[in-house]
Order: C-alpha cells, then structure tokens, then sequence
C-alpha cells in the first residue's frame, strides 16, 4: 500500500483527536493540514494498525490552511450473471475501474429468485450509509438488466436502496444515471415506489376476490374434513344414544386420506357434531327416560310425606 492508497484508506474514517470528518485530512489546532494522520485514526485501517505513523501525502498539502473536503462516496458493485455464461470478468474489471470499493456477483440461473450477493450488497450499503452519515454510499451496477430481472425486482430492489438512503448509479443503458433517493433522480424512486404499492394493492384485491369465489363456491378453505357423510351419521347416532364422545371416536374409522383406517381425533370428533342443527355439545349426552321417571316418582312421595 503506497501512501496515496493509505491516505485513501485513513480518510474513509473520522478523526475522534482532530474533529476532521470522513474523507478529509487531518489539521492541527492553529487549523492548518497536519503532516501526518493521528494515530486512533489510522489504526483502523487493518493494513496500518501496526504502523508507527502515517504521513500526509504531498497533494494534500500539509501545512497549508485546512479546508474541509467534499466527502467521497463510497462505491458498492453488484453484477448479476447467468449460469449459462456471461462476460464476468470484462464487467468486474468495469466495476474495478469505477471505483468500487466493493463487488459482489451472483452467477445464477434465470429460474433462481434467491440472489444471496445481492442481499449482501444492499445490506452493506445500508450499515455503511448508517454508520457514516455524512458519506454518501452509490449502489453501481453496470446495466439495468444486472440489477434485476423483472419489474418486481426492479421495485423490491429500489426501494430497499431508498430505504436506505443510497444512490443508484446505472452505467449504461436507457436509464443510464445516477439517481438519489431525494435529490437528483428522485423521481424515479418516487414513481418506483408507486407502482410498487399499485402492484401491492392489486394482488390483495386479487386475492380477497379468488377467497370470495371460493367461499360462495361452499370452500371455506383449511384442511379436509375426516369426517364423510357415513362417518358423521353414525357419530350422530352414537351421540343420540348416549355414547360419549371419547368412545364415538374410538368406535369410528377413517375411510380416505392419508390418516385412512385410524380413528378421528376428540377435536374432530366434536367439530363434526358441532354442524348438526339439533346437537347439543354443551350438554352431557341425553340420558334413557328410566332415571327421570324415578327421580320424578322419588320427588312426588317426598311431597306426600
């Protein structure tokens, strides 16, 4: 790493001795540039941690007045490519050659939705643009066609990149530009995240149409019933009978289905005598008559006594 490089390294932090934010040179206290960069600040460049000092490189101009410098934008890469074959390697080197801090490639198919790179990248736009606030961070991609698939993706995408606050640079192509989620080119955000909640509202208008249909067709959705017309006439008629429902569902034999030849379970056994018009499951299955007319005799001597 020559000292250009390492400059470029240091400035992309803060200065917590001098004040000097990201992408600006170290100062003195009488306000002029220093010849070198404090030491809690280039520690954390990896490559100079065990470095015993890092020095101002000449087109810096040390000594001279300091002057804050626009911050740098940090660059972030993605290339998508198809399995099949692609110019990896021509769009890499474009990417390198657009500054990009960072590449990350997705080599998949045109049937995959999963783009675990991509992910990657907007996630580390997101925690760069969070942690340096004042640094703008660009999402660079080369073509249109690299950053998505289809519109859906197209809207997915950019509104995680407005949510995160990250420009969109697109190299080449119709919609070839730079565009920031609240400056320039915001419109395209603006209009993305419309049709975006214009697709969203549409699919559940579809959805609560095609449940409506299948309500009034008598599909009430869930699981099938265990229970067929045999099943439920003989549970109505052990029920009536006074067998209680823990033996109803023994006594009963599933005929279809993947549980074919088990018995129903208590919940489905009491869900089917639910639907009858006359069933009454909040009361102890009806008695024979012989217990009443002995209570009603026994009540009627201990009123003539």
């Amino acid at each position: 790493m020559d000292a250009r490089q390492a400059a470029q390294a240091v400035e992309q932090f803060a200065c917590s001795v001098c004040g000097s934010p990201a992408g600006s040179v170290c100062r003195t206290r009488s306000g002029t540039v220093a010849i070198g960069y404090h030491t809690p600040r280039f520690v954390l460049v990896p490559e100079l941690g065990q470095a015993d000092a890092v020095p101002v490189p000449p087109d810096r101009h040390p000594l001279a007045r300091w002057v804050p410098r626009e911050p740098v934008a940090v660059r972030v890469g993605y290339c998508c490519t198809s399995a099949v074959g692609g110019k990896t390697e021509d769009w890499v080197s474009e990417l390198v050659a657009a500054e990009c801090a960072a590449i990350f490639l997705d080599t998949v198919g045109p049937a995959v939705r999963m783009r675990p790179e991509l992910a990657r990248a907007l996630r580390l736009s997101a925690d760069q643009r969070r942690c340096a606030e004042d640094q703008p961070v660009v999402f660079t991609v080369l073509e249109l066609a690299q950053l998505a698939r289809t519109g859906a993706e197209f809207i997915e995408t950019a509104a995680a990149l407005r949510a995160a606050d990250v420009s969109l640079d697109i190299r080449r192509g119709t919609l070839a530009g730079v565009y920031h989620p609240r400056e320039t080119g915001s419109l395209l955000f603006a209009v993305l995240t419309a049709a975006g909640d214009l697709d969203r509202a549409h699919h559940r208008q579809r959805i609560r149409a095609g449940q409506q249909a299948a309500s009034n067709r008598g599909n009430r959705g869930g699981r099938p019933s265990v229970f067929d017309d045999a099943m439920l006439s003989e549970a109505r008629r052990l029920y009536e009978q006074g067998v209680p429902v823990p033996e109803i569902a023994t006594q009963l034999v599933i005929a279809t289905g993947k549980n074919a030849g088990r018995h129903p379970s208590l919940a489905s056994v009491y869900r089917a005598l639910a639907t009858g018009p006359a069933t009454r499951l909040d009361a102890e299955p009806p008695a024979s008559a012989e217990p009443d007319s002995l209570t009603s005799e026994h009540s009627t001597s201990r009123g003539r006594t």
